[in-house]
């Protein structure tokens, strides 16, 4: 048996690589298609199966209070309502609360460094379950308060600023709330919101303001036995209660905020944006490998048809049925073994080069996108099924056929029913999937491009962001002045305005959620808040629709004045006739305005919400404790955008010593990071699309090759009976035209639920989606009709008598 298998296995070989286009072609097409669903599954295990980093995670939770009516619908909580829950519910058995913090300077090693950080309770690191790679975990006694200042430092942290080294442990730092005493380093794969330095444990309570700010995560444990919704039955008998505490007027509110808690791991899928974008990018790449296997086992058919003759030989000199078909699975060993090689190489280096670098960058965490053993499996298994499928249509001629039979019928040996209504079905799923694929490419790219040709209302070409991170003792308005000041010397500057927190019109956005019109129990509203200093509208190109701008005597008095976009204006007063009214700001006070902006777009998405505009000046944003530790800059430059870094980082460290420039980049380059999820999803679409069109074209090729060259014989009748070469070119087009018919009918259905699914992930889709439907229509046709066009023009201007001999 083993020589059998030996022999059989070398006359395969030599098969393969004398007449090497269908070995080649296939291995190709399935890697392809197999590489893309390995990459695609990798991103969906990772953030739906994967383990997240803490311990037993299927029973934590987050606390939510969310507010629909002001537009704050996010999975955040206040340190109040934290409080309150934490008191109240007995079905949990650990909570930890995590205050959103940014970034200050520290002296480490004698070198102001930027650093990041974030607050949290010492009982965070406990609900969670994190084992602290080196130290201990803070004591409870530090979340008191007077009691021992502690933190712990990320892994990364720990070896960029300190080599690793063990001393670290009873260090102290400093990041503009006290210096803090390092007491552990956190486990290496220990992530949550985003990536964070440093986090210093915060006695409860703080200040006023931070108190109430619906802006913090709280986690909590679920205690042994307790349920989800068990969970959720105590919350809805305390939220009154709880809700009292932050809202004195929460009679009425209390139906209509919602507080409760939700598993851990959908709702961090919801914040991040995720939720959507695993599963169509998974959706499309099994699309892509049914048009593969389609087309592969077209090709399959193709060569079968060029050795059927081969086959009947051996059987009729006595080769068995099954020593036939032994040769034909022989066949795919190789193949196969090629195919699950170069899928490995695609997916691993798709996701080396692009998924795991920009997941990265975003701070996706906790999901990792790596490359493991589940994309691994996925490609041998996929592998395995995908050459069976190619090898079972041809398998299942064999064994039907009688020894002998079909021998010296040329093309009519294969040209049975079964055999032509096969590949004319595989032909319209090629079209119906090759269409849908690239609906949803021109979907994703053309709605992305009408999101970044939209008018703005603000200018980004020729301008840098510029993040400052001032030293505690000149954390104040008047360093952001003497910045200001010191970048507009330098040459090549054109315009320089600062503000007072990260708000990038469409890219990052700071919301004050607390405002209201000059009125007890007036309506709260939602809003951008930006707090510039002098200079702001102009390098930002915003101008005004009405009133006036702020002065330099308000800004540098920090006067209670501002500017409001009209959206706003309309949103609040039903009017952008605004000017002298007076909006009242939780904890800031009133504010008069004195000019009405034009709109500027700051939510890419969803479009929606649209919750307007404030300006202020950043002096006169005042909270108890807090300093103004980090403040920006946008800088309108004319040539080189290196020399504008170099001169905006040189001015910034001449006009405030021991200030660190913690990032400047252009301002395009935050826009394409707002939107690099979606311009991922869109490139890999299109990637897809343009394989399934170059998948489908090869497809159609080889069916109409195999047609046309199989009724080559009733061309020749037609034509001795008068028949014309264009009368035999439309006949042998007609196959392309019922491939069209139903592949395009059945393409646009499916690039319609395809449109429907990826909505969250779309812009304006409305708008450009009848566009996208006729030119994906037309460039299918296109590629259909010349792929049909090539051999039915062979066909039909054979010479009569070759026709004639054909059969």
């Amino acid at each position: 048996m083993r020589e059998i298998l030996t022999n059989d296995a070398a006359l395969v070989w030599r098969g393969l690589v004398r007449r090497p286009f269908f070995a080649v072609a296939t291995v190709v097409m399935l890697a392809l298609a197999i590489g893309a669903n390995a990459m695609a599954f990798g991103i969906v295990h990772d953030v739906y199966v994967a383990p997240l980093p803490y311990h037993n995670p299927g029973r934590l939770v987050l606390l939510r209070h969310m507010r629909p009516r002001t537009g704050l619908t996010q999975p955040l909580i206040s340190p109040d309502d934290y409080v309150r829950l934490a008191q109240s519910l007995k079905g949990i058995e650990d909570t930890g609360l995590y205050v959103q913090g940014g970034e200050a300077t520290a002296m480490i090693g004698g070198v102001a460094r930027g650093v990041s950080f974030a607050q949290v309770t010492p009982s965070w690191f406990r609900t969670l379950g994190l084992v602290p790679a080196l130290g201990a975990l803070p004591g409870l006694d530090s979340g008191r308060p007077g009691g021992p200042p502690e933190a712990m430092i990320s892994y990364k942290f720990w070896q960029s600023a300190f080599g690793g080294a063990a001393s670290v442990i009873g260090r102290t730092i400093d990041v503009g709330a006290g210096a803090k005493r390092i007491v552990g380093v956190l486990p290496r794969d220990y992530a949550f919101a985003d990536h964070k330095d440093v986090l210093e444990v915060v006695p409860l309570p703080m200040a006023r303001p931070i108190m109430q700010n619906v802006n913090e995560f709280g986690v909590a444990r679920l205690a042994p036995g307790v349920t989800l919704a068990d969970l959720d039955r105590q919350i809805d008998e305390v939220k009154r209660f709880v809700l009292a505490y932050q809202q004195p007027n929460t009679a009425a509110s209390a139906g209509v905020d919602i507080l409760d808690a939700r598993f851990l791991r959908p709702v961090l899928i919801g914040s991040d944006n995720l939720a959507v974008l695993p599963l169509v990018l998974q959706g499309m790449a099994l699309l892509l490998l049914v048009l593969a296997i389609a087309n592969a086992a077209n090709l399959a058919l193709v060569r079968q048809r060029g050795r059927i003759n081969e086959y009947r030989l051996r059987r009729v000199i006595g080769a068995s049925r099954g020593a036939v078909m032994r040769l034909l699975l022989l066949e795919q060993v190789p193949i196969g073994i090629a195919v699950a090689a170069l899928a490995l190489a695609i997916a691993f280096a798709a996701e080396r080069g692009g998924i795991a670098p920009l997941g990265t960058a975003l701070g996706v965490t906790p999901f990792h996108f790596g490359f493991g053993w589940p994309a691994v499996l996925t490609v041998f298994a996929l592998t395995l099924m995908s050459v069976l499928m190619v090898t079972a249509i041809p398998l299942a001629q064999v064994s039907r056929r009688a020894p002998g039979q079909g021998i010296g019928q040329g093309g009519k040996s294969t040209m049975d029913r079964g055999a032509r209504g096969a590949q004319r079905l595989m032909g319209i799923v090629q079209v119906m999937l090759a269409l849908s694929l690239l609906i949803a490419g021109f979907a994703l790219g053309g709605s992305l491009y009408a999101a970044l040709s939209r008018p703005l209302g603000f200018q980004s070409a020729h301008r840098l962001i510029a993040s400052v991170l001032l030293p505690q003792v000149a954390a104040n308005t008047g360093s952001l002045a003497a910045i200001e000041a010191s970048v507009g010397k330098e040459p090549g500057i054109v315009a320089v305005g600062g503000f007072g927190f990260a708000a990038y019109p469409f890219s990052q956005s700071h919301y004050y959620s607390l405002m209201s019109r000059n009125q007890p129990l007036a309506r709260r509203f939602h809003a951008n808040m930006v707090t510039p200093d002098r200079g702001y509208f102009r390098a930002m190109g915003i101008s005004l629709r009405a009133g006036r701008r702020i002065t330099k005597t308000e800004y540098r008095s920090g006067a209670r004045v501002m500017i409001v976009g009209a959206g706003l204006a309309r949103r609040v007063f039903g009017t952008d006739r605004v000017m002298g009214k007076t909006l009242n700001l939780y904890g800031l006070g009133k504010y008069r305005i004195v000019g009405v902006a034009q709109p500027v777009v700051w939510r890419v998405a969803p479009w929606h919400q649209t919750p307007g505009t404030m300006y202020f000046p950043v002096a006169s944003v005042k909270f108890p404790g807090a300093t103004l530790q980090e403040v920006h800059l946008v800088v309108h430059y004319r040539g080189s955008v290196i020399a504008a870094k170099r001169h905006v980082t040189a001015a910034v460290a001449s006009a405030v010593p021991g200030a660190v420039v913690s990032r400047v980049l252009p301002y395009r380059r935050l826009m394409f990071i707002e939107t690099a999820f979606r311009t991922l999803a869109a490139w890999m679409a299109l990637s897809f699309a343009l394989i399934a069109l170059v998948v489908a074209g090869l497809g159609v090729y080889a069916v109409n090759a195999f047609i046309a060259r199989a009724r080559l014989p009733e061309f020749g009748m037609r034509a001795m009976l008068g028949a014309s070469p264009a009368r035999l070119l439309r006949l042998a087009l007609r196959d392309a035209a019922w491939l069209l018919a139903f592949g395009l009918g059945g393409g646009a259905l499916g690039g319609y639920l395809l449109i429907r699914a990826m909505s969250p992930l779309l812009f304006e889709i409305e708008r450009i989606e009848p566009l996208v439907f006729i030119l994906a229509m037309i460039v299918v046709s296109l590629i259909v009709l010349g792929a049909a066009w090539k051999p039915a023009s062979l066909a039909a201007n054979t010479p009569v008598k070759s026709m004639l001999d054909a059969s």
